[in-house]
């Protein structure tokens, strides 16, 4: 790390430090950004951040003394290695692996972390890791971090998309929901995974395939997935679903991640039979309606939590299963996705405004029913279970419509 760049360091932090004087001492006023070549100070979030904030006005005139002092000094062979730093690490951690970084395990960097350490309140502030959106015993809905005992500390503002900071306010958590109301839109990307492409004999995309899902399929963990009786080949699809924390227009695939609040786990339940081209198994040889075919009502189950980017990045190396009655049917990394998260955003958002809250189901990997031998469609009483590391664990059950339906 060069000269300038602790220089520029110690100038941004000492400016924050009358900003803090007229806050609250448990508000983040601000969050500073490390890399090996920058520091970048902005409001909200970002990732790989240390927060910093004012405990008492003697803390701060303390530890602006002190570094006054530490960045004084000439130091040019002191480099972080970001790699090594996790999204969502504690601020004591996040200084651990910035000492344990430094080439040398310098005193100046020691310094440094020192200083930051002297920052933070005497309950810092906490921000979410995993949400969940729930009702309460008396039907209001909430959002919150999960803890133990079917419990949730709740969000300060009760809104993901505005803040993931956490109270201190813990409640009962009576039934699960998605963990975003119904979006405005919900999109979903096929043929992503080799191996789906290879056993459904399809050509592989040359972009991400696009098809939209009607809203109305929109649904909740532990619900019921109605099946309708015109529905002939019922069939399961196990995928990482991104969401959209901000309206997004034309984003490049570097900035792609600016866009995503989160991850959750997308159910693309589908009706074959609107799929294939012929009359076999009782289809009416109307296939090729692939937006169609997933859009019955309840058919998009998601959930059960929403992990955020600062925790999972792009949402790559993920282990994805699914199972049907605790059988296991899908099994893959998400790292084998064709299309990445970075470059669906990208291309969907192409001229198109995507909305704030949406959800984008990346696309399902082999084992769906449809490709067993002999095929395996979903029954009336079926569990579908799937999971993905760090996100969870999805699970609805198949029922079937008894009364007749005209589709």
């Amino acid at each position: 790390m060069s000269m300038f760049v602790l220089k520029t360091m110690s100038r941004v932090l000492l400016a924050i430090v009358p900003m803090a004087l007229s806050m609250k001492a448990d508000v983040v006023p601000h969050t500073m950004m490390l890399t090996s070549s920058s520091v970048q100070v902005e409001k909200g979030r970002v990732p790989h951040t240390m927060m910093l904030t004012a405990n008492s006005v003697q803390v701060e005139n303390r530890a602006s003394a002190e570094m006054e002092q530490v960045f004084g000094r000439s130091v040019t062979t002191h480099h972080l290695s970001m790699e090594a730093i996790t999204k969502s690490m504690s601020i004591p951690q996040a200084l651990d692996v910035f000492q344990k970084s430094t080439i040398g395990n310098s005193s100046a960097m020691q310094s440094i972390a020192t200083v930051a350490v002297l920052f933070m309140p005497a309950t810092a502030a906490h921000v979410a890791t995993k949400v969940v959106r729930f009702e309460d015993a008396q039907g209001r809905v909430f959002y919150g971090q999960p803890t133990s005992d079917n419990k949730a500390l709740l969000l300060e503002g009760n809104d993901p998309f505005e803040s993931l900071r956490l109270s201190d306010t813990e409640l009962e958590i009576a039934k699960l929901l998605a963990p975003v109301p119904r979006p405005q839109a919900i999109y979903a990307i096929g043929l992503n995974y080799w191996g789906h492409i290879n056993a459904t004999n399809s050509t592989p995309p040359k972009t991400p395939s696009l098809f939209f899902k009607n809203i109305f399929a929109y649904n909740h963990p532990n619900h019921p997935v109605i099946i309708p009786q015109a529905s002939k080949l019922p069939d399961y699809e196990g995928e990482l679903a991104v969401v959209l924390g901000k309206d997004c227009k034309d984003v490049s695939e570097e900035d792609a991640l600016d866009c995503v609040l989160g991850y959750t786990i997308c159910h693309d339940v589908s009706e074959r039979c609107l799929q294939i081209a012929d009359d076999r198994d009782g289809c009416l040889g109307n296939g090729g309606q692939f937006s169609f075919s997933k859009s019955f009502d309840t058919h998009a189950p998601l959930g059960p939590a929403l992990v955020p980017t600062e925790r999972l990045g792009d949402a790559s190396g993920l282990h994805l299963q699914t199972r049907v009655n605790g059988e296991l049917r899908q099994n893959v990394s998400t790292s084998d996705l064709i299309f990445g998260v970075k470059q669906i955003v990208s291309f969907v958002s192409q001229g198109t405004t995507l909305p704030q809250g949406s959800v984008i189901c990346t696309g399902t990997p082999d084992g769906v029913g449809m490709t067993w031998d002999p095929p395996t469609y979903l029954q009336d009483g079926d569990v579908v279970d799937i999971s993905i590391d760090g996100i969870g664990t999805l699970s609805n059950p198949i029922v079937r419509q008894s009364s007749a339906v005209v589709v």
